[in-house]
């Protein structure tokens, strides 16, 4: 009876076979077996009779699982297959151009999103400030309101008289007399304090607002505190007069009173500015500011009417400006002040930085992890657009098809026999899943560069190696050498 042998596939049992079956297996020089000869398992090659064996073993199989499979050979040799025909392609150079093309995609796309927020966030917060002014304003260009109070302070004599009057006021002199000489006051009230301020706040241009202060100050009377009345005579006796009379002179208080009121009730600076009430809400116009806008107190930014260019302005001499009338001259000084909306780029430039660093900043992150996650992602593109043929089996070539966004596939060529079937990798890019119509196989990845790649089978840990077509000279006649002896060993076994 002839013997019959096992033998130990990773750890699994296998057999019985005889001597001729197991030149069907390849066994290798390690590999144990045992025959009840045995008292326990032997390699290979120190048993005598199966030494021959090794000199048939096969060489490396191809990539491609030869366990049979009649069905899928049947439906193969059904359908009529061509070779096909690829070419090489800088796949690495095209994929790493689309991955940092649409990263940089991504992060114009935050950028703009960042813009986009900071200036819609900047738009409603001037609409804010425009809407506090409109409420201020009421629909006008210009209102005013004002306080009075009760005026305190001294009357005095100017000593003005007739001969003063004589004198030439056309006279260039007349520029150096004291106020009340110049404008011909008999008396006057030094106010000390008391009286009115009036507040007008002047739209000029969207952006541009004016606040003028009128302060009132002294006063003064045109006509005596008292006439002399002359005598009538009638017949050398005197019947009236020879003596000084009061004149009629409005009290201060009401001089005041009616010099306020012709900026309030009379409305005399602009019809229907008056707007009782809003004296606050002027004197407090300055201070209207939100985190990104504030009013400034600046140069006017473009043509006012208001005849003003400077920031400030204000009457030099406190008795220029007066109210008055036949009797009477309420003086008052006058101060402006020209207000822009202005923006306050350092908070806005700070949450602009905040909105950038929210929305780049996930994206940064992913594009870490997923850098972590797969570090020989950009390594592996060197496996697509190039055609691989097994050193080990001449007559198969591989060619890989890269996909951004869908999935890998590959196109198999043993002869005139075309597989295709999809690729993956897995273990952080260090294996790769080939995955045919009926089977997958397992092949962990030795080297790859630009002419060569080396693989190893995750089923019987059988190292495949592969040459670029089309690589160096010198390479490939190394590999034909290596080709065609394989390929006559393969034809003796077979045999």
């Amino acid at each position: 009876m002839e013997k019959e042998y096992y033998y130990l596939d990773e750890k699994e049992q296998k057999g019985p076979f005889s001597i001729e079956q197991l030149k069907t297996v390849g066994l290798k020089p390690d590999t144990l077996v045992w025959t009840e000869d045995f008292e326990n398992w032997k390699p290979v090659r120190e048993v005598e009779e199966l030494k021959v064996l090794l000199k048939k073993t096969p060489p490396p199989p191809p990539i491609v699982d030869n366990s049979p499979s009649s069905t899928n050979e049947n439906e193969n040799e059904k359908e009529k297959e061509t070779k096909v025909l690829v070419e090489d392609s800088n796949v690495k150079f095209w994929a790493s151009f689309k991955i940092y093309s649409f990263s940089f995609l991504l992060i114009g796309a935050a950028v703009l999103g960042a813009f986009l927020i900071s200036n819609n966030k900047k738009k409603e917060l001037k609409n804010e400030i425009y809407s506090r002014i409109d409420k201020i304003l009421d629909g006008k260009t210009v209102i005013l309101d004002g306080t009075y109070s009760l005026t305190q302070g001294e009357l005095e004599e100017t000593g003005y008289n007739s001969k003063s009057k004589s004198k030439n006021d056309n006279s260039l002199e007349s520029l150096f007399k004291p106020w009340w000489e110049r404008e011909k006051l008999y008396t006057i009230f030094k106010a000390l304090y008391g009286g009115f301020t009036i507040k007008m706040l002047t739209k000029r241009y969207p952006d541009g607002y004016d606040i003028e202060t009128i302060t009132s100050g002294d006063m003064g009377y045109k006509k005596p505190a008292s006439r002399y009345v002359q005598p009538e005579y009638w017949d050398g006796y005197k019947i009236s007069g020879g003596y000084y009379s009061d004149n009629y002179r409005l009290p201060v208080r009401q001089c005041y009173t009616q010099a306020y009121e012709f900026f309030t009730k009379e409305d005399r600076q602009s019809p229907g500015s008056y707007t009782p009430g809003k004296f606050v809400d002027i004197t407090n116009f300055p201070d209207i500011r939100n985190n990104y806008f504030y009013m400034s107190n600046r140069e006017p930014i473009q043509y006012t009417s208001s005849g003003q260019f400077s920031s400030n302005w204000y009457t030099s001499d406190e008795h220029g400006a007066n109210i008055n009338t036949e009797d009477w001259a309420v003086y008052h000084s006058l101060s402006g002040r020209h207000y822009v909306i202005t923006e306050n780029n350092e908070a806005i430039n700070k949450d602009l930085i905040a909105y950038l660093a929210i929305s780049i900043g996930p994206i940064i992150l992913i594009l870490i992890i997923v850098g972590l996650s797969k570090p020989k992602y950009f390594r592996n593109l060197i496996l697509f657009g190039k055609r691989w043929k097994n050193i080990s089996y001449h007559d198969q070539i591989f060619f890989f098809e890269h996909s951004f966004f869908g999935k890998h596939q590959f196109t198999e060529i043993i002869n005139d026999k075309v597989l295709k079937g999809l690729l993956k990798f897995t273990d952080k890019g260090n294996t790769i899943n080939l995955s045919y119509p009926n089977k997958e196989l397992f092949y962990k990845l030795v080297k790859i560069d630009k002419d060569n790649l080396s693989l190893i089978s995750m089923k019987d840990k059988s190292e495949i190696s592969f040459i670029r077509i089309g690589a160096a000279e010198k390479k490939q006649e190394n590999t034909e050498i290596i080709t065609n002896n394989e390929v006559i060993d393969n034809e003796e076994t077979n045999q």
